[in-house]
């Protein structure tokens, strides 16, 4: 017999404690670092385009799913933040096909296209990068 029972939905150390809390304690007192961060910020966009546009914001995994669909009016600008969260960059689609770009949180991107020639293709410009986190960490 273990020191926890066969019936227990999680896992347990002898002292009653859950094991993952025991593991924690001890890499903690390590000094080593949590692996995952968290990222907060906003991505704005601009829509300098003549007609509206649709923009789905998806994770960039794999698997990510989408997860906000906006439509934005020609001339106006709109923010995309989800709060804290692990992700610190998004894929973003507009109109399903018309664009598609990899974006970043802190940035500031602007949705063009050459009005002079009809049916030219729409693009994502960065306008703005994000501000870098500054460390003295190699100093």
């Amino acid at each position: 017999m273990g020191c926890c029972s066969a019936k227990s939905a999680h896992v347990q150390d002898c002292s009653g404690r859950p094991a993952a809390e025991k593991v924690t304690g001890i890499r903690r007192f390590a000094g080593v670092h949590e692996l995952r961060q968290m990222h907060a910020g906003a991505i704005s966009f601009q829509n300098d385009l003549p007609e509206k546009a649709r923009l789905k914001f998806s994770e960039p995994n794999l698997l990510g799913g989408s997860l906000v669909e906006v439509d934005v009016a020609p001339g106006e600008k709109y923010c995309f933040d989800t709060g804290e969260t692990g992700n610190f960059d998004f894929h973003v689609t507009v109109n399903d096909t018309k664009a598609r770009a990899h974006v970043v949180r802190g940035a500031e991107y602007k949705l063009t296209c050459d009005e002079a020639l009809p049916g030219s293709p729409w693009r994502v410009e960065l306008l703005n990068r994000p501000e870098r986190k500054a460390s003295d960490r190699l100093a």
